[in-house]
């Protein structure tokens, strides 16, 4: 889900139209009713595609056949046809060429830093619950500062 977040938030609401949303694995009959249900899942849940889909992004199966992906193909030739002035600017183009934001500040920058954030953090309890080599134990800030500069004289053929 952190990389679907990414994505809308790199898209941003405008540009969710012209995203295609293809499910895979209906050519393996045997799980067809469970396959059914995650597309139904993905289609109606909030954390997954029901917002993109109420912003026109459209859904397709592809079966791994060729007319399934041929199917894709051609709706996304006939949408593209005609004049470019009509195509949306994705919010991170907006972001960083017109409100001129370094990447970290844009939606999706913010939306990488919260997850790196929360993935920093649930790496220091685990280091913590395995006996003080947390992020600030001395033994732990000493092997972190060694690292880059070791790598480095590794990557320069010190080493």
């Amino acid at each position: 889900m952190k990389n679907l977040r990414v994505f809308k938030r790199l898209c941003g609401t405008e540009s969710l139209a012209r995203v295609v949303l293809a499910t895979t694995f209906w050519d393996n009959k045997a799980d067809f009713q469970r396959y059914l249900q995650r597309e139904h899942e993905l289609k109606t849940k909030d954390d997954f595609w029901r917002d993109m889909i109420q912003n026109q992004s459209k859904v397709f199966r592809q079966d791994s056949g060729i007319i399934s992906a041929t199917r894709i193909i051609e709706y996304l030739v006939q949408r593209d046809r005609g004049s470019t002035r009509n195509r949306p600017i994705l919010d991170i183009q907006r972001q960083i060429v017109d409100q001129m934001k370094p990447l970290d500040e844009t939606g999706a920058g913010q939306e990488v830093q919260f997850w790196l954030t929360q993935q920093r953090e649930a790496y220091e309890r685990t280091r913590a619950d395995e006996g003080g080599m947390g992020a600030s134990s001395p033994r732990r800030r000493y092997r972190m500062a060694e690292g880059p500069e070791l790598e480095y004289a590794r990557y320069r053929g010190e080493n």
